[in-house]
């Protein structure tokens, strides 16, 4: 069977050469896998140099491996594709309560002010304001028949300082950009910050559209291949998870 294709297809919505400079500049998406930051490359793999170390309280040894080896921690970084804004853009946060804010960018029509009363009864998360900034996404995603897309924030990038709402369309009807709003951060006073051109923006996750239903079993109807897996757990040291469980994934 072929595998599914998703496609990106530049978009221009307005005229003149203000319009097509930023839809330009802003760089296609690309494989969340060729994104990872550098905090991630640079974390070790291991507590130590050997990967192992004693465990007093069990009497035994474990593995000594960090978050780098957890699988599922790094697949959710690099399932989908990643969106880049492709221009600088000031944020001003004109008091010390972060309750005022101003904009300013490089690329003229790549940025706006959502309207703020569809957005205004959205909690907003501890440390961040209540101020939509929109970015004008270029690029229409175009996924076969059947696959919707799941649109949000970057995953586990605590380190991005802003935050885009997230959303589920129908990819393979609806043949236009998707925007991405986003809360900002605030800042402990009155000050500016510049959202570098190349920051991942969202993270794009197609998947098939399936009507599911759901049940609630009792431990005993699988009673016998947990405790298997269980001993699986307890033999291995390192990448027992990886080893006999993980099914690769690729996004090309």
């Amino acid at each position: 069977m072929e595998n599914p294709k998703v496609e990106f297809i530049r978009f221009y919505s307005a005229s003149g050469d203000d319009a097509k400079l930023w839809q330009n500049v802003c760089p296609p998406p690309r494989p969340a896998a060729d994104s990872m930051p550098d905090w991630y490359k640079e974390a070790r793999s291991y507590k130590n140099d050997i990967g192992l170390e004693w465990d007093e309280d069990s009497s035994s040894v474990t593995g000594s491996q960090t978050f780098k080896k957890c699988i599922p921690f790094r697949e959710a970084m690099t399932i989908g594709y990643m969106f880049f804004i492709g221009f600088d853009i000031v944020i001003r946060q004109l008091d010390d309560e972060g309750t005022q804010w101003s904009w300013d960018f490089t690329a003229k029509k790549g940025a706006s002010h959502h309207a703020e009363h569809q957005i205004k009864e959205i909690p907003v998360m501890d440390g961040f304001a209540a101020f939509g900034l929109k970015f004008m996404n270029p690029w229409i995603i175009k996924t076969p028949p059947g696959y919707s897309s799941l649109v949000v924030q970057p995953l586990n990038r605590a380190d991005i300082k802003f935050f885009p709402y997230a959303g589920v369309v129908d990819t393979d009807q609806y043949m236009h950009p998707i925007n991405g709003i986003f809360q900002v951060k605030k800042m402990k006073r009155a000050a500016s910050k510049i959202i570098r051109a190349g920051s991942p923006i969202f993270q794009v996750i197609p998947f098939k559209r399936e009507n599911w239903t759901h049940s609630i079993e009792d431990v005993g109807t699988y009673g016998e291949e947990s405790q298997k897996q269980l001993a699986q757990l307890s033999r291995g040291v390192n990448h027992t998870y990886r080893d006999n469980w993980n099914v690769k994934k690729s996004y090309k």
